[in-house]
């Protein structure tokens, strides 16, 4: 939501009314409205969601808090591990568990009241592949073997390993990995692809490692296509290869 949009959407309540009001909702890797899937993070949009300053995750041993600042985001009517928040924003992880048969229903409690409920169409998987830029598309979020952020001014290897990072891959076992079958494209090659769990405290978010293939084709802009169990990433996901 930008400023303006904000604007005219409050003329959409009533004087005072404090209730908070759902807009939409997207993969937050991809920023894909293309519905939700089990133990994935979303970004939800709407009005009054929660306090004007934003709060981090509560986390309680190993877990993340589902009530933040008093806000709530229930999937189906189970609550949802809540990494960030503000009063027009929030991101959750989802559940890890069956989502609806074809809908899920969305809906934000905050302070008592209740949003209008939202119904997402429900997958097994929903694949996202973070950006550095964190709107979905271009350089990935990666990570080359040295440590390094990729980009074209510190490209990767060919034979070297990479870290990326992505949400979506759907149900997961007691060691945080996807039930489903992945596979990872680098531009014309199908490299060696391990998944570990996140080194980050947030569930949902998933650490692939890339094994990049001596015959990979190299540029400053590789396009990146995940797939878990029937789907795939957003177009547009790049990595820098020499």
């Amino acid at each position: 939501l930008n400023e303006v949009t904000s604007n005219v959407l409050v003329w959409l309540l009533p004087p005072g009314d404090t209730a908070p009001l759902m807009l939409s909702v997207a993969n937050a890797a991809s920023f894909l409205s293309d519905g939700v899937s089990p133990g994935a993070i979303i970004t939800l949009f709407g009005l009054n969601l929660g306090p004007k300053t934003p709060a981090g995750p509560l986390v309680d041993g190993s877990i993340i808090n589902t009530n933040v600042a008093g806000t709530r985001v229930l999937v189906d009517g189970t609550p949802a591990s809540i990494i960030y928040l503000q009063s027009d924003q929030i991101t959750a992880v989802t559940p890890n568990g069956r989502i609806g048969a074809q809908n899920a229903l969305l809906q934000i409690e905050a302070n008592g009241q209740r949003s209008n409920p939202l119904s997402i169409a429900a997958a097994a998987t929903t694949p996202g592949v973070f950006t550095a830029n964190a709107t979905g598309i271009g350089q990935g979020l990666i990570i080359n073997q040295d440590g390094s952020l990729n980009s074209p001014a510190r490209p990767a290897e060919r034979g070297s390993r990479v870290f990326l990072y992505a949400s979506g891959l759907g149900e997961t076992d007691s060691q945080a990995k996807p039930l489903a079958v992945l596979w990872i494209r680098l531009g014309n090659a199908s490299p060696q692809l391990e998944v570990t769990s996140s080194k980050t405290a947030f569930p949902g978010l998933l650490q692939l490692v890339v094994q990049i293939p001596q015959q990979s084709e190299t540029g400053d802009s590789v396009p990146i296509e995940l797939a878990a169990g029937d789907q795939r990433s957003q177009a547009g996901v790049t990595i820098a290869i020499i």
